[in-house]
């Protein structure tokens, strides 16, 4: 693109596409260290290649070391909220859904979620650049059938 584009020409480039950003922190009972965790860890994943199959994860995993923490204590310690954290969340995922509604819906179903292990925070984002664009125009059309 020119560095002499106008605006209109600059705004027509723009993607103005809806995905959600799925934030999730792990409560009180997270622990994979344990029978049940390491067992919620194994449908958790499951939950995750299945949305990647079915064209609704465009990525997913975890932040500012959340991968390495099983417990809140750990992930408190790992990761403690400061002022320059944006957001206290341990692992995060971007979908495609055919409305902020139905990705609550998604973020409620996964497995730690459910089991009251995790809570989560769902932000809609407007996606206007990057090479993404294509393969999320593809995916929303997917889920918009």
């Amino acid at each position: 693109m020119s560095t002499n584009a106008t605006m209109p020409e600059i705004m027509a480039r723009m993607g103005r596409l809806t995905a959600y950003a799925v934030f999730m922190r792990p409560t009180e009972k997270y622990n994979t260290e344990s029978d049940e965790g390491r067992e919620l860890m194994r449908r958790h994943l499951l939950f995750q290649l299945e949305m990647q199959d079915s064209g609704v994860l465009l990525a997913a995993g975890p932040i500012d070391g959340g991968g390495s923490t099983s417990t809140l204590d750990k992930y408190n310690t790992n990761a403690p909220m400061t002022p320059g954290r944006l957001i206290d969340a341990s692992g995060m995922y971007f979908i495609v859904a055919p409305s902020r509604e139905a990705a609550e819906e998604i973020a409620r179903s996964e497995p730690f979620e459910a089991a009251g292990w995790r809570t989560h925070t769902l932000c809609e984002w407007m996606v206007n650049e990057g090479t993404a664009l294509p393969l999320l125009r593809e995916m929303i059309a997917a889920v918009s059938k």
